[in-house]
């Protein structure tokens, strides 16, 4: 069992605006909020600043492996901060968890979400993405969330979540990362030394890769060639 962590951590933040402590609960790191309601933070801001808007439950992944426990977890994308809760405790997790999964409210399945991958113009190694395909080639799909500021007519302000979603090819987390349209022509590209099997597979599955669940199907049937 680790140590319990006593050092008092102040990060500024024009956001969050509150400290945190680090603790331990000898399965995974915590910094606990000193503010305990995570959406009052975007209160008068319109839009979501989350993956998914209410709690749901999954798993996190160090590098030692997976957690013992299921959390009620939330990811917040604006600050790129996975946050869950103990009682009436607010947590955000610390840089020791490499991936985490979260239960999609609708389809009961879990979806993926990893980091660590060769920076890009505006992201580093600690920006996740969500996994739609893994294998010797991985589909990545990128959401970042922003807050802008508009002015209204009458002289006041106005803030709003803007969001911006791009994917990526992934050979390995140690090479640059491919950005890529949602475009069957990219795709057969990015794919040509299968060409001619990806086409054969898009026409008898009627893929449409426009679609980010098709292109994740395609790039799982690639993998299997």
């Amino acid at each position: 069992m680790k140590k319990i962590l006593l050092n008092l951590l102040f990060i500024a933040s024009p956001i969050l605006g509150f400290g945190q402590i680090a603790i331990d609960n000898g399965d995974v790191n915590f910094l606990r909020r000193t503010s305990n309601d995570e959406k009052a933070r975007y209160e008068g801001i319109t839009g979501n600043p989350f993956i998914i808007k209410d709690w749901t439950m999954g798993k996190t992944y160090t590098m030692d492996g997976e957690s013992k426990e299921e959390y009620s977890l939330m990811y917040d994308l604006v600050e790129n901060v996975l946050l869950t809760k103990k009682g009436n405790e607010l947590l955000s997790f610390g840089n020791d968890v490499v991936a985490f999964t979260l239960k999609d409210l609708g389809t009961g399945s879990y979806r993926k979400f990893s980091r660590g991958y060769e920076p890009t113009k505006d992201t580093d190694k600690s920006t996740y993405y969500e996994e739609l395909a893994s294998g010797k080639l991985s589909l990545l799909k990128l959401v970042k969330k922003k807050i802008a500021t508009s002015r209204n007519y009458d002289g006041t302000e106005s803030k709003s979540i803007e969001e911006i979603t791009r994917y990526y090819l992934a050979t390995t987390k140690a090479a640059p990362l491919t950005q890529i349209k949602l475009d069957k022509n990219e795709f057969l590209n990015a794919m040509s030394d299968k060409k001619s099997e990806m086409e054969a597979y898009i026409s008898k599955e009627k893929l449409n890769v426009k679609k980010a669940g098709d292109a994740a199907k395609l790039v799982n049937y690639y993998n299997t060639l």
